[in-house]
């Protein structure tokens, strides 16, 4: 059995709708790495360049392209953190797909440079909502055993998302006008819309119920993701044990902690581990690998979208099955 035996269907339910959402953050992101490399899209916001007779997109405007999104990307991780904490884990999600929906008009219907620039910047708003609450939500519903393998299967989800966008723009690259990637960005409607459907479906975070008071919810919700997997004493002794760690913690703290005491250890970690994680150079990679290959003029530039893209499968697999097993270091 494995690591199923900690499931039940409702947890696995719950945790695969949960890995769905993020599967359109790769849909997300690499739809707009992958479309800028296409003749179509180049045409309609770059500019003629008479001596090559080609279109092309204006390295300034590109730098723009693949930078203000980040923008976009921090107000939603803010936005979500507060709604995500004052409302609930579903609640944020909810809001955050029907927000995509919006944001998926505004790019499928651009004509302008400004329209698809505020599109993706936008979009972005959606991305960091949804890094503010899934990881939180997959972590506070899953059995500790597992959580390492479900928490991980955001970046899984992500570049399956990315990788299946890909394989879209691949075959939508052959054709010549603004169908090859007003197709690809049009998908982006499809998930939000299964989240917005759902999420009322699978139980609300025990963690945040206790949080707000709502002791009775809490238990019954552990107890929806327990049984069956897992015996009566077992969940009673969980619940306990979460209802103790809440009560003697000081959850509600000063950011300023972060910085003192032992959590400077921590906070300092997890800054430099992101450091070094774009110091690698990934970002080139994901934004502008397809352009820049293409721009080689060697192999075609949306087989290697795909061929980078598969790597990054295995490897996150290959990760996912040890980190529960030989550590995280």
């Amino acid at each position: 059995m494995g690591k199923l035996q900690y499931f039940n269907r409702q947890l696995g339910l719950a945790c695969s709708l949960i890995a769905l959402s993020s599967f359109n953050y790769g849909f997300d992101n690499q739809a707009f790495a992958t479309t800028q490399a296409m003749d179509a899209f180049g045409k309609q916001f770059g500019v003629f360049n008479p001596k090559t007779q080609t279109w092309a997109l204006e390295p300034s405007w590109l730098s723009q392209f693949n930078s203000l999104n980040y923008i976009g990307f921090a107000a939603g991780v803010l936005i979500g953190s507060e709604i995500s904490s004052r409302f609930g884990r579903r609640w944020c999600m909810f809001s955050m797909s029907c927000y995509a929906l919006v944001t998926a008009t505004i790019a499928v219907t651009s004509t302008s440079k400004s329209q698809i620039m505020s599109a993706r910047v936008l979009n972005y708003l959606y991305v960091g909502m949804e890094l503010s609450v899934v990881p939180a939500y997959q972590s506070e519903i899953v059995p500790a055993p597992v959580r390492g393998l479900i928490v991980g299967t955001y970046q899984l989800s992500l570049v399956l998302g990315g990788f299946v966008i890909n394989s879209v723009c691949r075959g939508t690259s052959t054709i010549n006008d603004n169908k090859s990637w007003r197709i690809p960005l049009g998908l982006f409607y499809v998930i939000p819309v299964i989240i917005a459907s759902l999420i009322w479906f699978i139980p609300e975070s025990p963690r945040w119920l206790l949080l707000k008071g709502r002791r009775g919810e809490a238990e019954a919700n552990l107890i929806k993701l327990r049984e069956g997997a897992f015996s009566q004493e077992d969940i009673q002794k969980e619940f306990a044990e979460l209802t103790s760690t809440l009560e003697t913690e000081v959850e509600q703290g000063h950011f300023k902690e972060c910085f003192q005491g032992l959590n400077l250890k921590r906070t300092i970690l997890v800054v430099l581990l992101n450091m070094f994680q774009q110091a690698t150079g990934q970002a080139f990679a994901s934004q502008y690998g397809t352009i820049y290959v293409k721009s080689l003029g060697t192999i075609n530039p949306f087989n290697f979208s795909l061929i980078l893209a598969s790597v990054n499968i295995v490897s996150i697999s290959v990760a996912l099955l040890l980190t529960d097993r030989i550590g995280r270091r």
